[in-house]
This record gives C-alpha cells, structure tokens and sequence, in this order.
C-alpha cells in the first residue's frame, strides 16, 4: 500500500505498508522519487503500516535524503513501529534524520 498526500500544513507525505522488502520494497523506493519529484520542501514518510525495511529501502531513504538536504528541504520519518525503530536506531539513522514513533 502506498500513497502521496498533502496536508493542510503543505507538507507531502508517503504512506507505506508492508514489508518494505522484494517487490514491495522496489515499489517503496518508486514511491520515494515519487515523493522526492513533488518538489515539496517538507516531506514525510508515514511508516505507521509497515512491518520490515530492507538495506535497499534505507538506502533509497538515505538517497532521497541526502539529495533533500542538498535541495534546502526536509525528510522526516513519523509512525514508526518499534521493529523499525529500533533498527533505524541501531544504524544510528536517528542521528541524522528526524524520526518519531507517533
């Protein structure tokens, strides 16, 4: 499942469920350029639906990052499960990304 929403607050937000891995996880990463090519200055990956990440869904989420913060725009990861919550914080990506639970 996935889907590109703007808020009221203007920020534009993907939605992704699943395990993030296999073909879903190649959608995932689709839906990442997707999200990237709004061209929105704040964005948001709403993780509250998914059960699993894969290194390549990081990467893809490292990828748009890196080419965010170049750009002056934002990234943000909200709805985190504590599965993935835990393995961002294990590979320290809560050091250089903002990540909430809720």
């Amino acid at each position: 499942m996935f889907a590109i929403l703007e808020t009221a607050t203007g920020e534009h937000t993907l939605f992704a469920g699943g395990e993030l891995w296999g073909e879903t996880g190649q959608q995932f990463g689709e839906w990442m350029e997707k999200l990237h090519a709004t061209g929105c200055p704040a964005m948001v990956v709403d993780l509250s639906a998914a059960t699993g990440m894969n290194s390549s869904g990081i990467g893809k989420l490292l990828s748009v990052l890196r080419r965010a913060v170049e750009e002056k725009r934002t990234l943000r990861i909200r709805g985190c499960g504590e599965r993935l919550y835990d393995l961002f914080r294990i590979i320290k990506l809560d050091t250089i990304l903002e990540i909430s639970r809720e």
